[in-house]
């Protein structure tokens, strides 16, 4: 005897109902979510282009500092205090083997406040080495900053700060960062 057809009948989950999509709901807080993380990510990578920015200034900088060093101990080994004095308010770019690429050379300073942000350049007529930040987001203070760098000729006291019996040192020429005005 043949057995009798069994119909099943089927029930839709409520799991199964909602496996369809996303609601508009759903989708507005993943939407939502995504927006907040993209902004989040967007300001750190300024701050770190920013952060970056400032270590190859700084760099730049140290790199200038040895190489004019360089030339200080030169002098000093061959007792020549007037190449020392001829140090003194040169344009310390001219020391690197290489000029950087965002260097614009020396220029007057009316020609130098209208560059755009990102350059090195040096002022004739102040004799001073000057950077402008590009990024203007992350210095609140200032809408671009700027770093200003003279090569100056220093001397100690003659008197009051030697000891007993020292000799007398003719001074040094060092790379220091001043105010810009």
């Amino acid at each position: 005897m043949s057995k009798p057809r069994q119909f099943r009948i089927r029930v839709a989950s409520p799991q199964r109902l909602h496996a369809r999509g996303f609601s508009l709901l759903e989708l507005g807080v993943v939407a939502i979510i995504f927006s907040v993380l993209a902004a989040v990510l967007l300001q750190r990578l300024a701050f770190y282009q920013d952060q970056a920015e400032r270590a190859g200034a700084q760099l730049l900088v140290a790199n200038m500092r040895s190489a004019l060093y360089g030339k200080v101990l030169e002098a000093a080994v061959q007792q020549d205090n007037a190449q020392l004095a001829r140090l003194a308010g040169m344009n310390p770019v001219g020391l690197l083997k290489r000029l950087p690429e965002n260097y614009k050379g020396e220029l007057d300073a009316l020609t130098a406040n209208r560059l755009e942000p990102g350059y090195w350049y040096f002022i004739r007529d102040k004799r001073m080495l000057v950077y402008v930040f590009s990024g203007e987001k992350s210095f609140p203070m200032d809408s671009n900053l700027r770093w200003y760098f003279k090569v100056e000729f220093s001397r100690l006291p003659t008197k009051n700060a030697k000891p007993d019996g020292a000799h007398d040192q003719n001074g040094s020429v060092a790379l220091i960062q001043v105010d810009g005005s």
